[in-house]
């Protein structure tokens, strides 16, 4: 609770002022009004100051205004002074506030500023004798987050909690997150390719590359990448360093009569990229999905696999439509998992392994119910974290836990579902250890009754731990990463 004491000390000390200051239609303060003078007479605890200042230096500018209600000309000044000279967020020149004193030297921040943001803080969380807020013991871990908005967070999670927001790049989110040697690699739709430094909490360089509606990358070498296009039908390899184009792989020969196709996710196994390709009839219905196999030391096309299976009870050929979602590879069993979403009320979905040696499909599992969503292995590759679909009468998601036996055979962990939230596509990662599962939290209608943000679950003990919730976060995530 909002300890009291504090907060009524700082009202009586500047009553009068406020009064001399303040018209009663006016919830700003006047330009030079002070919440305490020095450090030692603000009248707050130590942890009561060290929740202000969190609140001051990391909380959106829209937050500060729309749920900390402080006022405009306040929020104008502390991001003025936080943001630098360049008004950029995660740049060299940003000047966090470090003292209660730094913070009252705004213009419009006294009294009222201070008690609003005391109140906000306390509401997160902040005003705890514990700097950590929001603790997973036992973990160590640096996600980057992405909401609807295109805004981002680099985010640590572990012992303590700490948050640094970066400059949204664009009004939408990316297309895809990927993390590759400490760094964080952002895809737009516009061709732009952002790295983010998490440990600075910056954009380290733009590169703009020569592919149109990217949609997925994957490394081919430490200096150059394979890039999927929507629209070019086609795998293009770009130099890092110079954004050059290096070459391209056409996919052309994947359409089937007369039909169109998208090639979307990209996996690489060894010398074998993987590369998903959705298929359209003439009419523009769904046809069956495949998967593009290119040779890495030639770049070239090596095969195209199928992604149609037969029915054990009819015999019928069934297939695989909708590939959409990030593939995952179990280096247990040296099986890939291609996840197709299928197209209701139909084809729900499935989960088709893939042998990477022989390139033939292996065996499949149909979804258990609504669309076949995301995978992710947890450690030791003993289980496997899924997220399933379903759109009526709005699209949610629940996300489930398959036992893996030592042949890959899939059993549910039985105890339903862990968490239920709405998601993007990319709204389920896991950590480079296999120990930590995440899942974004949209909540997009109210769906997830704990509200939005990130969902944790032990991958050893399927245990869900506390939530992160979207205030601490800065908004309601839709895509997340592990570092």
């Amino acid at each position: 609770m909002l300890k009291q004491t504090p907060t009524k000390t700082i009202l009586a000390l500047f009553a009068v002022s406020l009064v001399a200051c303040v018209s009663p239609d006016d919830d700003d303060e006047g330009i030079d009004d002070v919440a305490g003078g020095k450090a030692d007479g603000f009248g707050v605890t130590e942890a009561e100051g060290r929740g202000i200042l969190r609140v001051a230096n990391e909380v959106s500018r829209a937050d500060l205004i729309g749920k900390a209600k402080v006022s405009k000309r306040a929020v104008a000044g502390i991001d003025e002074h936080r943001l630098g000279g360049d008004g950029i967020a995660g740049t060299a020149d940003d000047d966090a506030f470090d003292t209660l004193d730094a913070l009252d030297a705004i213009p419009y921040v006294g009294t009222r500023a201070f008690d609003k943001l005391l109140a906000y803080a306390d509401r997160l969380g902040w005003v705890d004798e514990d700097v950590g807020s929001h603790q997973l013991d036992g973990f160590d871990e640096t996600l980057l987050a992405a909401d609807s908005s295109g805004r981002l967070a680099v985010l640590r999670v572990g012992a303590a909690f700490s948050r640094a927001a970066l400059p949204p790049p664009a009004a939408r989110p990316p297309e895809v997150v990927r993390s590759h040697g400490g760094k964080f690699y952002l895809l737009y739709e516009d061709s732009n390719l952002l790295i983010v430094d998490p440990v600075q909490a910056k954009i380290e360089r733009t590169i703009d590359l020569p592919v149109a509606e990217p949609a997925d990358l994957e490394w081919a070498t430490t200096t150059s990448i394979y890039v999927s296009s929507k629209t070019a039908n086609a795998i293009v390899k770009v130099d890092l360093e110079t954004g050059a184009e290096l070459g391209s792989i056409d996919l052309a020969s994947l359409r089937i009569a007369g039909g169109t196709i998208e090639p979307r996710r990209l996996l690489r196994v060894g010398d074998r990229l993987f590369v998903q390709v959705a298929r359209t009839q003439a009419s523009g219905r769904a046809d069956r999905g495949a998967l593009a196999v290119v040779d890495t030391t030639r770049d070239e096309i090596e095969k195209v696999i199928e992604l149609e299976v037969q029915d054990p009870t009819s015999g019928a050929m069934m297939p695989g439509l909708e590939p959409a979602f990030a593939m995952a590879w179990d280096a247990k069993r040296n099986k890939v998992f291609v996840s197709l979403a299928g197209v209701r009320p139909s084809n729900t979905g499935m989960l088709i392994r893939i042998d990477p040696e022989t390139l033939a499909v292996h065996d499949f599992k149909r979804a258990r119910a609504g669309f076949q969503g995301a995978v992710a292995f947890g450690e030791p590759f003993s289980k496997l974290f899924v997220i399933y679909h379903t759109s009526t009468p709005t699209t949610s998601s629940h996300l489930f836990v398959d036992l893996v036996a030592e042949d890959g055979k899939l059993t549910s962990a039985g105890g339903g579902t862990l968490v239920d939230t709405f998601d993007g596509l990319d709204a389920l990662a896991i950590n480079n250890g296999g120990t930590l599962v995440t899942m974004a939290n949209t909540c997009l209608t109210g769906f997830c009754t704990t509200g939005a943000g990130l969902s944790f679950v032990d991958a050893t003990t399927s245990a869900v731990l506390p939530k992160l919730l979207a205030d601490q976060i800065g908004f309601e995530p839709m895509m997340v990463r592990f570092l």
